[in-house]
């Protein structure tokens, strides 16, 4: 019953999602429900009102002691609406506490609330006694907003600069998008140096978990160039006669040919690996970045980035390292690699 009413846009806000005359048609019939749900709803209020009354009076005056229900005597007045009515619990109690809270003696919402709904005046209750909180609110909000919006006051308080409404729960969601890019990239910081240096030259490991520092979900595989096929190198030393050679050595496509080193799932990484001669390793990383995480928190972009372990770096930058260093490090280790 509490979300029964949903609080709805008005029809002269609502826009046909095409031009097409059966769109249009179905637009027309849709604006007039929506402008009939919501003069309904006004009578809706007073019925939602007028039970938070009778219940109030069953509660208060202890009414519900006087019968027995199915043979049975309720001493607990929750159990005894439950078994009569089927309302639970919270259903009842937001009756009562709208009806107390914004309504009339004559069980009329109060003017200054008017032009909310019953499901509005419940996403109220909780903030009826803060009178700056109850200013911020507008009955221009849905029920979600309103809803997001305390749940930004209870993680972050109340933001006394913002200009209203909309202004706070946008600035809140940019500050709280942002903080979820910030972990995201420690997670996947942590991980991957947990990860990557744990391994330590160990090729027969098949498997390992993230440490107690990232998060238990975050499972990995690492996996040995002796389980999956792909570029072995050994002793064989690589000849480049250029440094467009070792460009196209080091490039996506080719990348993707390495042996796989390890899959983090819950991270949607991967890694494959290229271990030289001389035991150094470069470390191909492929993964998804979102450009536009705010507006389209969806809408993923591949990258690719590369990594080099040596023996004088072994732990290395989890931000990669530019094409033209490793390019560098395979011209001046030539004899090595």
């Amino acid at each position: 019953m509490d979300d029964f009413l949903l609080s709805l846009p008005p029809a002269k806000d609502l826009q046909a999602a095409s031009s097409n005359d059966l769109t249009q048609e179905k637009f027309s019939i849709l604006k007039d429900y929506v402008a009939e749900i919501r003069c309904e709803s006004k009578a809706l209020v007073y019925s939602y009102i007028r039970l938070g009354q009778i219940f109030t009076d069953i509660h208060d005056n202890n009414l519900y002691y006087s019968c027995l229900v199915g043979g049975m005597r309720y001493n607990d007045f929750f159990a005894f609406m439950y078994a009569v009515f089927g309302f639970k619990k919270s259903t009842v109690y937001n009756l009562m506490t709208v009806y107390k809270r914004f309504s009339t003696t004559d069980c009329k919402v109060s003017e200054e609330y008017s032009d909310y709904s019953y499901s509005q005046l419940v996403e109220l209750v909780s903030i009826s006694d803060d009178k700056k909180k109850m200013e911020r609110i507008s009955p221009e909000m849905t029920v979600s907003e309103m809803r997001e919006l305390k749940q930004f006051w209870r993680s972050d308080g109340f933001n006394v600069t913002a200009k209203d409404w909309k202004d706070e729960l946008q600035t809140a969601r940019e500050r709280h998008a942002e903080e979820s890019i910030k972990q995201k990239k420690e997670k996947r910081r942590q991980g991957i140096l947990n990860l990557l240096n744990s391994d330590k030259g160990e090729t027969d490991k098949t498997e390992a978990k993230a440490t107690s520092e990232v998060n238990a979900s975050v499972a990995a595989k690492i996996i040995t160039s002796n389980q999956i096929a792909g570029i072995r190198v050994g002793d064989t030393r690589l000849r480049f006669k250029s440094d467009k050679e070792r460009k196209d050595f080091i490039n996506v496509v080719n990348c993707k040919k390495w042996n796989l080193y390890i899959v983090i799932p819950d991270l949607s990484l991967e890694y494959r690996r290229f271990i030289f001669a001389n035991g150094d390793s470069l470390i191909a990383e492929f993964g998804h970045y979102y450009p536009n995480y705010q507006t389209d928190p969806n809408k993923a972009q591949d990258y690719f980035r590369l990594h080099l372990q040596t023996k004088e770096q072994p732990v290395f930058n989890c931000e990669g390292i530019a094409p033209t260093y490793v390019v560098e490090y395979m011209k001046k280790h030539k004899d090595e690699i």
